[in-house]
């Protein structure tokens, strides 16, 4: 349908193994690859993870040769 905008993020669950340990949503738009949101659970924060994740992604921007942004609540000092 004329109008109708589908949704151009995808939001995926991060895995340790068999243990899901958070979610990020990854999307491009206006020629920029974005990482919109990331959450890792409480349980698995401070082990690394979450530093994987973001070089993961500055991989996958830099494949694309897109300049990457990042989204960081204000509130997440340890970001």
């Amino acid at each position: 349908e004329e109008g109708v905008k589908r949704p151009t993020s995808q939001y995926e669950s991060i895995w340790d193994g068999s243990d899901k340990v958070g979610y990020r949503r990854l999307y491009v738009e206006g020629g920029q690859f974005f990482l919109g949101d990331l959450y890792i659970f409480e349980a698995y924060r401070r082990a690394g993870i979450g530093t994987l994740v973001v070089r993961d992604v500055i991989h996958r921007a830099s494949a694309q040769r897109l300049p990457l942004v990042l989204y960081v609540l204000r509130q997440n000092t340890q970001a």
